[in-house]
């Protein structure tokens, strides 16, 4: 095998020991992986060692009971699975006489993006890309998105990372509530309005509960002003129904919604700080 310090020689790519790396990094379990790939799992152990041993850092982090990927493959599995993903279609193509076939774009995306903005936007895109098949995930919940997706839409602060980002637009915060509710207290100061409602949060990934009220009440100069109270919604989507919903049943709930999430209607309207 021909390596220096910075390169690996293309003629010594282990092909075999990365396929069996995808297959474990996929399943979490050799056994699994072994059953998938129709090999035995001695040998796939063999391939997974030869491959950390030859790039010289561990792939996975072997605990009693479970198998975790480290940083390292973390970092490796995305490139494997996208080049074995691009190979895959290429054979397609020639075995189909070179016509186009079809393409799967992993797409991540928070729920409130994907049913206020993101539809129209991949409709469109469908159209002036026929070939290529659209696969949104849209969990409820927060954090990361998951190492499998070619593309994520991700709500969070600015960071050095190896992925390729662009930000989409900066966040402005404002108000969101029943338009009954603002009526009911017409005339109130911003503060006065805030206090005499229940408050509905939105969590984000690694900052606090209460982060957005926080933020809102800075940007609105409301010192003083409790904000740490109220329910606390994995997504902007299900904080918004509850505002929503719950408005029927005679509760005030007052939500913090990000510009570009929620248009004002007959259901909910939407009050700037300041």
């Amino acid at each position: 095998m021909i390596m220096t310090n910075s390169h690996l020689d293309r003629r010594w790519l282990p092909l075999n020991a990365l396929r069996a790396f995808e297959g474990v990094a996929k399943h979490l379990s050799f056994t699994a992986a072994a059953n998938a790939l129709l090999i035995s799992q001695s040998a796939l152990s063999r391939h997974v060692i030869a491959l950390e041993k030859m790039i010289g850092v561990q792939l996975f982090e072997r605990r009693p009971h479970s198998l975790v990927l480290t940083k390292a493959g973390q970092h490796l599995l995305p490139a494997v699975m996208k080049s074995f993903d691009r190979l895959e279609y290429a054979l397609d193509d020639l075995r189909n006489d070179g016509a186009t076939g079809t393409r799967t774009l992993r797409v991540h995306m928070p729920p409130s993006f994907a049913a206020y903005l993101a539809v129209p936007i991949l409709r469109d895109f469908r159209r002036a890309a026929a070939e290529v098949e659209i696969d949104l995930v849209s969990p409820h919940g927060v954090g990361p998105p998951p190492a499998d997706v070619d593309v994520a839409v991700v709500y969070s602060k600015p960071t050095v990372t190896d992925l390729v980002t662009d930000l989409l637009w900066p966040v402005h915060l404002s108000l969101l509530c029943h338009p009954n509710v603002a009526a009911r207290h017409a005339g109130k100061s911003l503060a006065q309005f805030v206090e005499a409602n229940e408050l509905v949060h939105v969590r984000i990934s690694e900052l606090p509960r209460h982060h957005l009220w926080k933020q809102f009440a800075r940007a609105a100069n409301l010192t003083n002003l409790n904000v740490e109270r109220g329910v606390v919604f994995d997504t902007a989507m299900l904080a918004a129904q509850c505002v929503e919903r719950r408005w029927r049943r005679a509760a005030r709930h007052v939500s913090i919604r990000r510009s570009h999430s929620f248009r004002a209607s007959g259901q909910t309207i939407q009050q700037q700080p300041g």
